[in-house]
């Protein structure tokens, strides 16, 4: 997953686009995106149904792994769809998000069956709970985000992807994996300051990097641009034109033929713009969806159509 965003990456700046749908268009191999994301799926299936032909593994375990098979399964048909061009980035990103957040938590199942409070468990716990919270902050739909984020780009974050295929190789190890109890020195004091290094060395690791890492993985947008956003408006008119992006924003008069920004505000939400005449009468209406104005990538033209304004 991770490896196919990263080889859009250096494409990514010449995208004129503020949707994730119209990014994957444009990169030179968007959909090597969405081929990563059916690998990853599938070889978790390939995973669960060795999990589930082991003679060692317990039955709960086995029904475990049978979840995470059903999940994986439609996970990676979804992503082939979206690949072939069968459905659109669009339509399939709520489920995509669905069914990676619980892929999220049948790996966080899968690990406290397997090895509880051991490495993999960990990782696992900790790749569940990332899958979870990363799906509610791309599909929130109070901020920016819910209108940027329409089509998947990494599921999970890069912490995620990173994650996800080291658990996976070790949970395909079915073990037995008895565990080694740690050597310290003979001497107590020695000892004492070998338990304490490692105690406050992991506590350093973890706070200094690995939570600053998860935190920003998880929680910043893949895209995004900081407002307040500004709206490209041409009048195609063969008069000025006295337009404003919303009802009660500021008014700017647009010449023929010319164009001038409006400020839409610090996050994409509804538009709304009015244009009049210079008598002041009501020429041009519109009212278009966050999704519809960054899909224009910010363009709205105007013209005198008094019809669009009737009843408003």
């Amino acid at each position: 997953m991770l490896l196919a965003v990263v080889a859009n990456v250096p494409t990514f700046g010449g995208c004129d686009a503020y949707l994730s749908s119209d990014l994957l268009d444009c990169v030179p191999w968007g959909r090597l995106i969405d081929l990563g994301h059916a690998i990853a799926a599938f070889g978790a299936c390939a995973v669960c149904a060795f999990l589930v032909a082991t003679p060692s593994v317990g039955i709960v375990e086995k029904r475990v792994a049978r979840i995470g098979f059903v999940v994986m399964a439609l996970t990676g048909v979804l992503h082939l769809a979206s690949l072939t061009g069968l459905s659109s980035h669009a339509d399939l990103f709520v489920p995509l998000v669905l069914l990676w957040a619980s892929a999220g938590v049948w790996i966080g199942l899968q690990s406290v069956r397997r090895r509880p409070f051991d490495l993999v468990s960990i990782l696992g716990i900790s790749l569940a709970i990332t899958g979870v919270v990363w799906a509610q902050v791309v599909s929130q739909p109070n901020s920016d985000h819910a209108a940027v984020n329409d089509a998947l780009l990494l599921a999970g974050s890069a912490y995620f992807a990173l994650g996800y295929p080291f658990w996976i190789a070790l949970v395909a190890d079915p073990g037995p994996h008895p565990r080694r109890p740690p050597r310290y020195a003979a001497n107590a004091v020695v000892a004492m300051a070998q338990r304490l290094g490692i105690v406050v060395g992991g506590a350093v690791i973890t706070i200094v990097v690995l939570l600053p890492f998860w935190y920003f993985a998880t929680f910043q947008p893949v895209l995004g641009d900081p407002g307040p956003w500004q709206v490209h408006v041409t009048n195609v008119a063969s008069e000025p034109l006295n337009v404003s992006a919303l009802p009660d924003g500021r008014v700017v008069q647009i010449q023929p033929g010319k164009t001038a920004d409006l400020e839409w505000g610090p996050f994409a939400r509804t538009l709304a713009i009015v244009a009049s005449d210079l008598p002041g009468a009501r020429v041009f209406c519109q009212v278009s969806s966050a999704r519809e104005v960054l899909h224009a990538r910010l363009r709205v033209t105007v013209l005198k159509r008094p019809e669009t304004c009737s009843g408003r």
